[in-house]
């Protein structure tokens, strides 16, 4: 499932990348964001928030709930090939968790190790990516294409140093066409639409 060797030099789609402050963003209550008093005494008091530019953009800064997280990165080899010139503004990750022990139990669990074939005849299970026993991790590992979150591609160089595994060429292969089954899955209301493939709607 894994290379013997790792290439330090770029990364690539299902790299595993330790150590990454994964976030949480919490809509139903408000962030409390940092700023630095304006106006005002006791608890009636103005706060200018801070700021910070990256890029052409501006960023409030505020606090938001993290998980320290194994990652798997998630964009396509290509998108982060170190070499480009200009690169792309960012990168995205899917977080890596212990197989939930509900789902150990479960009939699907055999179907998940298998990570059968996502337009094959046998209903996979999509969200999720077996990876098996990590190296001197005590537990076996799922990639979660439903966890997602952003990386500037200023912090590359940060992912990368992070960078433990690597997959070999065909468990990347199949995570590539698994992310894209769970993504680009038609739903059931399309299909009875017949706009299941809708650049042939009608041809």
């Amino acid at each position: 499932m894994f290379a013997s060797k790792t290439d330090p030099t770029t990364l690539r789609q299902g790299d595993i990348i330790k150590d990454v402050m994964f976030p949480l963003a919490r809509m139903d209550s408000p962030t409390l964001l940092l700023g630095t008093h304006k106006e005002g005494t006791g608890e009636s008091v103005t706060l200018a928030g801070k700021t910070e530019q990256i890029g052409k953009n501006h960023y409030l800064i505020g606090q938001i709930h993290v998980v320290s997280a194994l990652c798997a990165v998630l964009t396509q080899c290509c998108d982060v090939d170190s070499k480009q010139d200009p690169p792309p503004p960012s990168l995205s990750l899917c977080r890596v968790l212990p197989v939930p022990e509900s789902l150990r139990r479960s009939k699907q669990f055999d179907v998940l190790k298998a990570n059968v074939d996502p337009y094959g005849t046998e209903r996979p299970h999509y969200r999720l990516f077996y990876l098996g026993n990590l190296p001197d991790l005590p537990d076996d590992y799922v990639a979660d294409y439903g966890l997602c979150m952003t990386v500037a591609w200023r912090d590359y160089n940060q992912v990368l140093r992070r960078k433990i595994l690597e997959m070999d060429d065909v468990t990347r292969s199949k995570f590539r066409v698994k992310a894209g089954a769970y993504f680009g899955r038609a739903t059931t209301e399309d299909v009875a639409a017949g706009i299941a493939d809708p650049w042939n709607v009608g041809s």
